[in-house]
């Protein structure tokens, strides 16, 4: 009997049918609240082509997607963003009936060579945190945990409403400003500052994709006070029947001053009057203000995202060696022991 071969091409649309459930199916454990973003992944996959004609005209390369075949048939999936100046893998599964024999490897080293090839310095991921085997594929191919996400969740409702301490405001903003990108950045520790870089001007050919990507809500705000920005709350919501994504980033010295707690407690009720049953806050585990904040407004812990980083290409003697790693809001799963 013949056997075929593993072999890995870039994504087609009409492979679109089979990614989808290899996504159901890989899915379903590590996600129970959130789920399996479905709609989110058929709109980036119809949308592919259009990617690539961008990427075509403008000579620069944003995003891939690759699929695993065993004959004709897809079996795996995995792709390649570029965000500012890090390269973020993603949508990383294979078909439980094909695990264990080395696919994700074989998929994660195409991967990695391509980003070097492209100029990529670095490539980052994000891993569920028990899920050891792929942590273990990771580490094996030069993977380093550099941070951890904590993600906590409850169901929505109305809590009594606060307000900002005295002198704080909260001012809607373009979701690409620099200027809030820049205190993202400088809000994170000094290890994942360092591994995920400088935030770059959102290109407008990303900017143009992701009106066309956008389901549901996404807003974004800058907390200020004096009119200078201390910190930035995010929000987004791709429908009713999914969670309420928050997440706020504070320079040290605004921190535990109550904007977390206000932003949190209206989140829930914004959340509640829009029909959505969860709210799910994401945070540096080292943050702990934030943690203690969220377990006594009867959050629970839902799970915890383990970045890791590789470097692809060695720093020259004068720069530091920096670990390095992320995926983006794609949840990753490299659902593949080997």
């Amino acid at each position: 009997m013949k056997i075929s071969k593993f072999s890995i091409r870039g994504f087609s649309p009409k492979d679109l049918a089979r990614v989808l459930e290899i996504g159901r199916a890989s899915f379903i454990k590590d996600f129970e609240i959130a789920g399996f973003d479905e709609e989110g992944v058929k709109k980036k996959l119809r949308l592919y082509g259009l990617i690539k004609l961008v990427e075509r005209l403008t000579h620069k390369t944003f995003f891939r997607m690759y699929v695993g075949e065993v004959g004709n048939l897809v079996v795996g999936t995995m792709s390649l963003m570029r965000l500012g100046e890090s390269w973020y893998i993603g949508m990383g599964m294979v078909d439980p009936m094909y695990r264990k024999r080395g696919y994700a490897r074989r998929l994660m080293s195409r991967v990695c060579s391509d980003a070097m090839s492209l100029g990529a310095r670095k490539v980052i991921v994000y891993v569920i945190e028990d899920n050891v085997p792929v942590k273990n594929l990771c580490r094996s191919m030069g993977f380093v945990t550099f941070e951890r996400i904590a993600y906590f969740h409850r169901e929505t409702c109305k809590l009594d409403g606060r307000d900002l301490p005295s002198g704080y405001k909260l001012i809607k903003i373009d979701s690409f400003s620099r200027e809030a990108s820049e205190v993202v950045d400088a809000c994170r520790d000094e290890t994942s500052r360092l591994v995920h870089g400088k935030s770059s001007p959102t290109p407008f050919y990303i900017r143009l994709a992701s009106r066309f990507l956008r389901a549901g809500e996404a807003e974004k705000y800058a907390v200020t006070i004096d009119n200078k920005i201390v910190g930035v709350y995010t929000h987004n919501f791709k429908s009713k029947n999914d969670p309420f994504y928050m997440a706020i980033h504070l320079y040290e010295e605004h921190k535990g001053k109550g904007i977390e707690e206000t932003v949190i407690t209206n989140s829930l009720g914004k959340a509640f009057d829009l029909g959505i049953p969860e709210l799910i806050v994401s945070f540096n585990e080292k943050n702990t203000g934030l943690e203690e904040i969220c377990e006594e407004l009867s959050f629970a812990k839902y799970f915890v995202a383990e970045g890791m980083s590789k470097i692809l290409v060695q720093t020259r003697p004068s720069e530091p060696c920096v670990l390095s790693s992320r995926l983006s809001y794609d949840r990753i799963g490299v659902c593949d022991a080997s």
